[in-house]
């Protein structure tokens, strides 16, 4: 009889044990169990911080903005100028134009027609001197950057690097309208491109390829569709192959899934 008690009593705990570790399992929230693709997380951190601060709100957006003073007539002119380009007093010389804070050139910009016409190409310089944060901009202020816009299309824009062989960026992006500031705009992004990680965020300086497999959209300050595939690498041979996957749940829901190793985990974002 004891015996058979044992029996059953072995069982059941062992049944016990096995619903408790599923029980587990089931209940642990995805967003605790990060860790397994934290590294990968971080490299996309780091490119999304790259595309957002430096080519979509700064490049691309003080292009815009001067692109909406372009266009105006002479009659709206100076009520652009003082909602878009509050800081700057423009400066043209023929079909170059500055954008100056105390007669010094933060923004310079060479170009045929509006941005907004088809087959339009705009060389730009962001001066070294525009931008105090060099964190922030991945050491982009101590040294101009030159970039192109080109309208490749109707409502399409390729964003390039241009003399800068250690971070060479080529994005596209699609608008079904030219806005004034890309802040809060919906649009459509695809391309490709290379970026530096500060040695202070991964630990020793390491460059991230980058390429969309389907395009990413963003929706207000989020992206919400797309895949994108990274490639995080350093001197000493060491790679990070990341994979990202976007998802808008609902309306104010986003999440992204990070495959990592063979690992794919979603966090809220």
């Amino acid at each position: 009889m004891n015996l058979r008690f044992n029996i059953h009593f072995g069982t059941w705990l062992v049944g016990l044990l096995l619903l408790v570790v599923m029980v587990a399992c089931e209940t642990e929230p995805e967003e605790a169990r990060g860790k397994l693709t934290q590294r990968g997380k971080l490299v996309y951190d780091e490119w999304n911080r790259f595309l957002t601060t430096n080519v979509m709100n700064d490049w691309l957006d003080m292009a815009l903005r001067f692109n909406a003073y372009y266009e105006a007539d002479e009659a709206h002119k100076i009520a652009v100028e003082d909602s878009l380009l509050t800081q700057y007093k423009v400066r043209q010389n023929g079909n170059v134009w500055e954008l100056r804070i105390d007669n010094r050139a933060q923004y310079r910009f060479t170009i045929d027609q509006a941005l907004s016409k088809n087959g339009a190409h705009w060389e730009c310089v962001r001066f070294k001197t525009s931008v105090a944060d060099a964190t922030a901009n991945y050491g982009f202020t101590d040294r101009d950057v030159h970039y192109v816009i080109d309208c490749v299309a109707p409502n399409c824009w390729r964003i390039a690097q241009s003399a800068d062989t250690l971070l060479p960026v080529s994005v596209v992006i699609e608008m079904t309208k030219l806005p004034p500031t890309i802040a809060n705009r919906a649009y459509n992004l695809l391309g490709e491109g290379r970026l530096l990680l500060p040695a202070a965020t991964y630990g020793s300086d390491c460059f991230v390829n980058f390429s969309t497999i389907y395009p990413l959209e963003h929706t207000l300050r989020q992206w919400s569709s797309g895949v994108l595939q990274l490639q995080a690498y350093n001197l000493h041979g060491d790679t990070i192959p990341v994979k990202v996957a976007f998802n808008q749940s609902n309306d104010n829901y986003y999440t992204l899934s990070i495959t990592y190793r063979g690992v794919t985990e979603t966090y809220n974002h």
